[in-house]
């Protein structure tokens, strides 16, 4: 499985979020390696951006489905 990546939108109000997820899609189909992106809020009412470069975001990010859970740190994926 291939290492998540994060990127921050030209917008500079949201970044994105790209893994693997190996999680059940639907009740009849499992699809494994999907590559699943994220557009996640930046600001009040989302994630913190720490510091451009490297890329640090906080808090921690959660995919919601596959449950896969950790911190971009430093310009890394860091598992929680």
């Amino acid at each position: 499985m291939s290492e998540p990546r994060c990127w921050l939108d030209e917008d500079g109000e949201h970044f994105w979020w790209w893994h693997e997820c190996d999680a059940e899609l639907d009740a009849w189909r499992l699809e494994v390696g999907f590559k699943r992106e994220h557009m996640l809020p930046l600001g009040p009412d989302g994630w913190t951006l720490v510091q451009k470069d490297p890329l640090t975001i906080a808090p921690s990010i959660l995919c919601g489905i596959c449950k896969t859970h950790g911190f971009w740190r430093d310009g890394k994926w860091v598992k929680a």
